[in-house]
């Protein structure tokens, strides 16, 4: 199990990426053979016929997005054991608890045996964002994180989290927003500050956007990751209906590494406040 591990992962923004790369630099540190696929590319590296199977992906509406369960359903090689972790802007509180279920199904169905599940925290990129002092901190605890749960994957060490009974009422119920990231994408505004350089078209993932006369043009295909609209430089892309789901300052993990390291320490508590924080405060703090 430890001398060869593929890791699959999907990211819309660029977190999940980024978490990726962590853990394949710190595998590969321990001389541990390693693949690595990029379910949003179509044309994505073959994975190997490795033992173990780690599967990365952000938090969808309390599911893994489609594309996800679609490599899922799709995939013909069965892994002796695979690790489940997610990626949110919440923790491991309410309504994302149950977000690894789906999968976690799909794989016990081709019979892998899910040994272990987790989540990573990254700078939220849904509705509400946090302070640059939380979202470098939280950059900053990555390796830490990732170093942890690697020691128990290669060690073998079991662990299963029960999600809450309601989270996973939340997981059946906002399925259908499968279907609306669909809808939602297809009715993009693009107004005229667009300068036709086609940022949006090269990093969606899942390649909804072609350029139609230097303007983008959206398909049905939508994962709703939004990073169509925090990519753009002019800011000429906009949601037609439910616009409170961006986050008002933007998105820009690139300018958050620049600033690294954070070179003060920092009171967590003070710094967000609120129930909808508890999942981070508790991951800082451990």
């Amino acid at each position: 199990m430890k001398s060869q591990i593929d890791i699959a992962y999907y990211s819309g923004t660029g977190g999940t990426r980024r978490v990726a790369n962590q853990f394949r630099k710190q595998l590969l540190d321990l001389d541990i053979c390693v693949n690595v696929t990029d379910i949003s590319n179509p044309e994505r590296e073959v994975l190997s016929r490795a033992q173990l199977l780690i599967l990365l992906f952000p938090v969808h509406a309390s599911n893994a997005p489609l594309p996800v369960i679609k490599w899922l359903n799709e995939l013909e090689h069965t892994y002796d054991k695979a690790a489940v972790i997610c990626v949110s802007g919440g923790g491991e509180m309410p309504p994302n608890t149950g977000a690894r279920e789906g999968c976690i199904k799909l794989l016990q169905k081709k019979g892998t045996d899910v040994f272990y599940e987790n989540m990573i925290i990254m700078p939220s990129n849904w509705i509400v964002g946090v302070p640059d002092t939380v979202a470098l901190t939280l950059l900053q605890v990555l390796p830490e994180k990732v170093t942890s749960m690697i020691d128990s994957i290669v060690s073998g060490k079991r662990r299963r989290v029960m999600p809450l009974f309601i989270d996973q009422i939340f997981s059946l119920l906002l399925k259908i927003e499968h279907v609306g990231a669909k809808i939602l994408g297809k009715s993009m505004i693009v107004d005229d500050k667009c300068n036709g350089c086609s940022l949006c078209a090269k990093s969606c993932s899942t390649q909804n956007i072609k350029m139609v006369n230097n303007k983008p043009v959206f398909n049905n295909k939508c994962s709703l990751c939004l990073s169509c609209i925090y990519v753009c430089p002019k800011k000429a892309i906009s949601l037609k209906y439910l616009k409170g789901i961006v986050v008002k300052e933007g998105y820009d993990l690139s300018r958050l590494e620049e600033m690294l390291p954070l070179d003060r320490d920092i009171d967590i508590r003070q710094e967000i406040k609120g129930f909808i924080w508890y999942g981070v405060r508790k991951y800082l703090n451990e």
